[in-house]
């Protein structure tokens, strides 16, 4: 239902809300690029980045394995390895990788653990309606279509659907667009975090809001 008579709209520079059921979409390809195995083999844009900042102040990004019926909840990760909640991103600066027992012996580093178990960015104070009649004009984005990312280079292009809205009210649904960027500055643009985490995945991670996306259409 969404979809229907969604349109283009022109390419413009527009904030963009992420709703908080699909935020995960655009969180796993960055995920990605922190694997020890991608640093080692040279597949990874983040393979140099650690203790720099490459993200918004407001980009806090806490791996915890401990959360009561958390879907990636765990004691032991697949190395047998005991698990401890880490904070990979803190305030914009990268401060670890996902490094397993093969990978840290081929890397030279201390193993930190094999695999993400429940990933969380803190959520905000404000609610999506209170942040919309604050952003003006914007799109409100509660779908992907296709596209790729790139954990090399860290660049990503997917298609969208969602809602334009103007002064706190949507006005048209829109589809058949595109936002593309890489991911060192995309993360720079996250401006406020709402306060509406989804809690039925290992992403528990609230509406993101971008500002200063290029969105292309017609």
């Amino acid at each position: 239902m969404d979809l229907m008579g969604g349109k283009k709209i022109k390419t413009e520079t527009l904030p963009v809300i992420i709703e908080s059921r699909v935020a995960p979409r655009l969180l796993g390809g960055f995920v990605q690029a922190m694997s020890g195995r991608n640093v080692q083999q040279k597949q990874s844009f983040l393979a140099d980045k650690k203790e720099q900042k490459i993200g918004s102040d407001l980009f806090t990004l806490i791996d915890d394995p401990f959360i009561p019926g958390g879907l990636g909840s765990a004691l032991f990760d697949s190395d047998g390895m005991t698990t401890r909640q880490r904070t990979m991103v803190d305030k914009g600066v990268l401060k670890e990788y996902y490094v397993d027992w093969y990978y840290s012996r081929k890397l030279g580093w201390e193993p930190t653990t094999a695999r993400p178990t429940n990933l969380i960015i803190p959520p905000g104070k404000r609610s999506v309606k209170e942040i919309m009649k604050d952003l003006g004009r914007g799109i409100y984005i509660n779908g992907f279509i296709g596209g790729n990312s790139n954990s090399t280079t860290g660049d990503t292009s997917v298609g969208i659907m969602g809602k334009l809205f103007e002064n706190g009210e949507f006005t048209q649904t829109v589809a058949e667009m595109n936002i593309a960027d890489n991911y060192l500055d995309f993360w720079h643009k996250l401006a406020e975090v709402a306060n509406d985490p989804w809690t039925y995945s290992r992403y528990r991670v609230p509406s993101l809001v971008f500002t200063d996306m290029v969105v292309s259409g017609a």
